[in-house]
């Protein structure tokens, strides 16, 4: 009877091990995403929804954004009620220091740059860099 239990337990386990293959694995690969959004076959992909450039300090990023929803913020993924200014789409930031910051599960990009002399930080989704 043992016997029997300890066999089921082991084809439960791996039963459950590919399934987690099968959920992380496989499923991402059959569908491709842009900024959120899926992406089918004979889907128009241009530059502007990819990510573009690696940034590194002293390199200059313009928000894209569209609007004035890109925050301008005291300190990284700040509130929508907490930030400094809302940058208009075309400002162009010079990046002074870049930190990766944990957003759920998800590690984002922030920039340190300065906008009419006050220091604060911008996400780097809100820009044409990666």
């Amino acid at each position: 009877m043992e016997n029997r239990i300890g066999s089921s337990k082991m084809k439960s386990s791996k039963y459950f091990f590919m399934l987690t293959i099968a959920c992380f694995l496989i499923v991402p690969l059959l569908t491709a995403c842009v900024n959120g959004k899926a992406v089918k076959k004979g889907d128009k992909v241009t530059t502007s929804m990819v990510s573009g450039k690696e940034v590194k300090k002293g390199d200059k990023v313009t928000i894209i954004t569209e609007g004035t929803v890109a925050r301008f913020c005291p300190y990284p993924n700040c509130r929508k009620d907490a930030y400094i200014t809302l940058l208009p789409k075309g400002t162009i930031l010079t990046v002074e220091y870049i930190a990766e910051i944990k957003s759920g599960t998800m590690k984002v990009k922030w920039f340190v740059v300065t906008h009419n002399e006050k220091q604060g930080w911008v996400n780097s989704y809100d820009t044409d860099a990666k």
